[in-house]
């Protein structure tokens, strides 16, 4: 028996672990120009190409399905017998298409459009995770298809996501997520990445639970040619003119790119809503000798636009409209809007690249971002609430039948009734101020501005035919400067700097009213700083190592990833209702996050392969969620934990010459997670805080992605995704008042078994793919979603909000259960056409959205953060609704030489 099992032994070693071949090859057009950065896959192995096309790479012996794909061009697909040490595979021609960049334009203009809600519908909608170009069908489906149901993959938030720029990690300080906006415009100039899906790592970083992906902004990567684009859609602008060129690796070793974009339009889908943005882009790159190389990259996208809010469902429907706005109105016969979005980030990135010899490499970057990040939104003292969709507005309000009535008119005839008035608002301000008074309304404008250094070098190795290691280094320091200054006075001759509802209920407590108690009862006006003023001082030092083993029958990868994380607060106001604790620095938050990963790849067959990965994380929760008020005061959440976090997934791989898919089961667990919503009171005045601590989730379910290839030109392609993502535990609350008008409440949460909101959790696509002989396609795609959950008010699951009501009363159901939206389908189409004139290539290219125009689909919505606790009126504060947009198209219109 000892025998037969060291039989065993030595057969299965000698199956996992047999001989590699080296193959090579170079990707050209039908010309023999180079392309870089095509993609080449034999089995498990990827690779991208050089900038002159040139690839190399590990493959056991065996017969594998291989693929070369590359944006603008047919893939080429077939097998290779690998039985010798070296492969030479020569020149590849890859045939132009259609041009389909403008499906990543389309998802891209969609993540405008989330960012485009106001920062009450984004702290609700929790924007999309990555989603991007990918040659996986799920992910890929998912980037075009699920995307206008703001889907999320697997359910997780963007903070889950990781997003860098040639190896440095682009995020928010504040919140972890990635900042989009940031290169909002720049699509021909962040065209080419690289993508790790789910848990996959990458040799640019350990990755996280909901993928990465790493844009290659290496001039010399990007091959010579120019294109200028125009582009016309109904979507968050009507105009959009780009123009890219790039010259390639030139003779004396320089290389340079250069992008600019202009996007524009006034109420392109939705009423009182402009966009008027601006991109730029420039890189150079100095090839010094043939071992290193330096580049630089300054972009920004400085954008001004103004922002959609959510209603309920009352106000759409008596507005005979789901996309109802509440955010504008007319002053003097012109649409103003009240919040407008204004930001310009500039990045600049520094990069060395050090080829240190055939199998190994070194590149080491530095980032610089700042800029400004503001939105006005209306503020007013002492007066009516100027909001049309107020509750006390509301027909529904109204007891008596004849003024309901009276307000329905109003509402569907009278738009001084169903927008802001803003000659009203003017009207008021001027008799104040004849009066010698203050300003009644004011516009504010909430300012989140960040400077952030950044440090990077990444390392990667290979130490022989079999494994590979990667490892590197992450440093950032981010300065946030958070405050409102005073806009806009409309009218008016000055604001005082005290809080009107302390004043209120506090009455005769000069202390209490005071915002700045180093500054008692100042009087500002535009421009100037007032109620409240933070900063936040933010420290990450990440280490990070990956080896990746790849054997014949068997590939195999464990990483380890460490960061020691600091966070403080530093208040810039004395604030009357937390003098102790307001102004200057806060304790030091600390803590050494860590993730470790671990994967396999059983390859069946050169077609068959099943997967598996796993991961296990620490992390500390983000600068948002670990402060009680971060407007108001230096307090961190009470016994603050660091989240616990399992997740592994099950994959099984399909891969023929005519067929491909991915079938994957997932499961993933975070313990001791937190939560800060923060909402603006309007009978308080005051922001209110519910922190809950002690959050556990639960993310599973299943994707499954396929693609079949039933004729020369006709693709069918599927995608589904089943979801469960629920919260499994009753986590404690923490409700405070910004003005410390209601005293400190702690309650339990009765929310185990709630579903997670924001996305679909069922989502499902079938579609059609076209490839014409004569550089032409059409695709069509039928999709369905279900399981929109909304989100819910924790208060209304506490044992106060059913307190003295009978155990067999409906009424407790009514309370405390969680809202789902209907199910609801797409139809999505779009057709494309080349032309080839000598060295030309036009582009043009259709995309129509939701052709069946369906207005009834609702993406999300949240319940309000108020209840009637007196009446145990569930009908008072109703939800409110995002709805996907109706049918909308983009059409492009491009130039490539």
């Amino acid at each position: 028996m000892k025998r037969l099992i060291i039989l065993l032994l030595v057969l299965v070693s000698s199956s996992l672990f047999s001989q590699t071949s080296l193959i090579k090859g170079s990707v050209v057009d039908e010309k023999e120009g180079s392309i870089p950065y095509a993609r080449i896959e034999i089995g498990t192995s990827q690779v991208t190409s050089e900038s002159s096309g040139a690839f190399i790479l590990q493959v056991p012996y065996g017969n594998w399905t291989y693929s070369i794909s590359a944006e603008g061009f047919e893939d080429y697909v077939g097998t290779i017998e690998v039985e010798q040490d070296v492969i030479d595979m020569g020149f590849i021609i890859l045939k132009s298409t259609a041009d389909i960049s403008t499906m990543t334009d389309i998802s891209n203009d969609i993540r405008d459009n989330l960012i485009d809600l106001d920062d009450e519908g984004i702290k609700s909608q929790n924007i999309s995770s990555i989603l991007t170009s990918s040659k996986d069908v799920f992910v890929n489906t998912a980037s075009f298809n699920f995307s206008a149901a703001r889907f999320r993959i697997r359910g997780y938030d963007n903070e889950f996501s990781r997003v860098l720029f040639n190896g440095l990690i682009m995020e928010n300080g504040e919140t972890n997520r990635a900042p989009f906006s940031l290169w909002t415009g720049l699509n021909d100039a962040t065209r080419f990445r690289e993508e790790a899906n789910a848990l996959n790592p990458a040799s640019y970083s350990l990755g996280m639970l909901g993928g990465s992906v790493n844009f290659d902004v290496r001039p010399s990567n990007q091959r010579q040619q120019t294109k200028i684009s125009y582009s016309v859609a109904n979507r968050s602008y009507v105009h959009r003119i780009m123009a890219t060129t790039s010259t390639g690796l030139m003779d004396n070793g320089w290389a340079f790119v250069f992008s600019g974009s202009k996007r524009i339009g006034n109420e392109a889908y939705v009423e009182g809503v402009f966009y008027d943005g601006w991109s730029y882009y420039g890189a150079a790159e100095k090839k010094i000798n043939n071992s290193h190389s330096i580049s630089i990259n300054v972009f920004a996208a400085p954008v001004t636009r103004s922002m959609q809010a959510p209603a309920v469902q009352e106000v759409y429907d008596l507005m005979d409209n789901n996309y109802y706005n509440p955010n504008w109105g007319y002053q003097d016969g012109k649409v103003r809007n009240a919040k407008v979005r204004k930001n310009h980030e500039p990045v600049v990135l520094l990069s060395h690249f050090w080829d240190i010899n055939p199998n190994t490499s070194l590149v080491t970057m530095a980032g610089f971002m700042t800029g400004r990040n503001g939105t006005t939104s209306l503020n007013w003292y002492n007066a009516a609430d100027p909001r049309p969709d107020y509750y006390r507005y509301l027909p529904s309000y109204q007891q008596d039948d004849a003024v309901t009535q009276l307000y329905i008119d109003a509402w569907q005839n009278d738009a001084s009734h169903n927008q802001i008035d803003w000659d009203k608002l003017y009207q008021i301000n001027y008799l104040s101020a004849m009066a010698g008074g203050q300003s009644r309304y004011i516009l504010e404008e909430r300012r989140m501005d960040q400077t952030q250094y950044s440090f990077a070098s990444n390392f990667n190795h290979q130490l022989n035919n079999n494994i590979h290691i990667s490892a590197g280094l992450d440093a950032r320091r981010t300065f946030g400067d958070n405050y409102k200054t005073v806009h806009d006075l409309m009218g008016g001759e000055f604001w005082v700097d005290v809080d009107q509802f302390a004043e209120r209920d506090f009455s005769g407590d000069s202390i209490m009213l005071q915002n700045d108690l180093n500054n008692p009862n100042r009087v500002v006006r535009e421009g100037d700083i007032f109620g409240y003023h933070y900063k936040s001082n933010i420290s990450k030092v990440k280490l990070w190592g990956l080896s990746e083993f790849a054997y014949s029958k068997m590939d195999f990868y464990v990483g380890a990833e460490v960061t020691n994380v600091q966070y403080w607060r530093e208040g810039m106001m004395r604030n009357g209702r937390y003098p102790e604790s307001s102004f200057g620095k806060s304790e030091v938050l600390s803590n050494f996050d860590y993730i470790f990963k671990g994967g396999a790849t059983y390859k069946i067959t050169g077609r068959h392969y099943l997967s598996a990965n796993t991961a296990f994380m620490s992390l500390l929760p983000s600068f948002y969620n670990s402060f009680v008020s971060l407007r108001t005061r230096n307090e961190i959440i009470p016994d603050l934990e660091a989240r616990s976090i399992y997740s592994g997934d099950l994959n099984y791989d399909i891969r023929y010459p005519r067929l491909k898919g991915r079938f994957s089961l997932y499961h993933t667990r975070v313990w001791n997670d937190s939560d800060v919503k923060s909402f603006y009171h309007d009978e308080l005045r005051t922001f209110v805080n519910q922190v809950l601590t002690n959050i556990e989730k639960v993310h599973q379910g299943m994707e499954m992605g396929l693609e079949v290839q039933t004729t020369q030109s006709l693709w069918v392609q599927a995608a589904a995704a089943i979801g469960n993502y629920r919260y499994v535990s009753r986590p404690d609350a923490i409700i405070t008042a910004d003005n410390g008008s209601i005293p400190t409440e702690n309650s339990i949460i009765y929310m185990n078994n709630f579903y997670v909101a924001g996305t679909p959790q069922k989502a499902y696509s079938l579609g059609l793919r076209y490839q014409g002989k004569k550089f032409w396609f059409a695709n069509l795609s039928a999709n369905y979603f279900d399981d929109v959950w909304i989100d819910f008010n924790p208060e209304r699951r506490t044992e106060r909000a059913v307190a003295n009501i009978s155990p067999d009363d409906p009424l407790i159901a009514e309370i405390t259960h969680q809202l789902k939206a209907k199910p609801g389908f797409t139809l999505d189409a779009s057709v494309g056409k080349s032309w080839k004139i000598k060295s030309y290539y036009i582009n043009l290219n259709i995309n129509v959205n939701n052709v069946l125009n369906n207005k009834n689909l609702v993406t999300g919505g949240f319940e309000q953060l108020r209840f009637d606790f007196a009446n145990k009126d569930v009908g008072k504060f109703p939800p409110k609704y995002f709805y996907s947009y109706g049918r909308t198209y983009f059409l492009m219109l491009a130039l490539r030489f």
